[in-house]
């Protein structure tokens, strides 16, 4: 749902910075409301301003952003796109394959670390590769460096890196 609510807001608008044919828009706030015209709530409480322009205690004059989705593509050709992205506390990652044979692991230099995994977040060292059409989220809640690599073809280069700020 999230998706489509994401491309009808990104058609009518306008509004997505970044659009890729295949997995639709990146960077698309998760709580996208289209068409409203009166004032709505935001799930940590702030009342966003309707159509009508009446204030609001959110939004960039210092409230809380709300959380983002991220998509990252899983191959073709032993690569993530983007390789390296930064985030927010609280923002979601989905990673879609685009091509079969590849894994998502936490970790670097080829050492599963198990903070996150495709596509369970189990068995992060063992985790068997996924085909094609595999849709992986994680969710971020805390800040920090996160290195990741497709333990199939990490040697070939196949890796990527979140930055995740407060």
């Amino acid at each position: 749902m999230v998706r489509s609510v994401a491309l009808a807001f990104c058609a009518m608008a306008s509004a997505c910075g970044a659009f890729d044919p295949v997995v639709g828009p990146l960077n698309v706030p998760l709580d996208v409301s289209v068409g409203l015209d009166a004032d709505t709530t935001r799930r940590d409480g702030a009342v966003d301003a309707g159509a009508d322009g009446a204030a609001s205690d959110g939004g960039e004059s210092g409230g809380d952003a709300a959380p983002t989705l991220h998509e990252v593509r899983v191959g073709p050709g032993q690569r993530f796109a983007p390789e390296v992205l930064t985030l927010r506390v609280g923002d979601t990652v989905r990673w879609v394959w685009q091509a079969s044979g590849h894994t998502v692991t936490s970790g670097s230099a080829g050492a599963a670390d198990g903070k996150f995994c495709s596509v369970s977040d189990t068995n992060c060292g063992s985790a068997p590769s996924s085909p094609a059409g595999t849709v992986y989220e994680h969710r971020f809640d805390a800040a920090g460096v996160f290195p990741y690599f497709c333990r199939v073809h990490r040697g070939e280069g196949m890796t990527g890196e979140l930055t995740v700020v407060p």
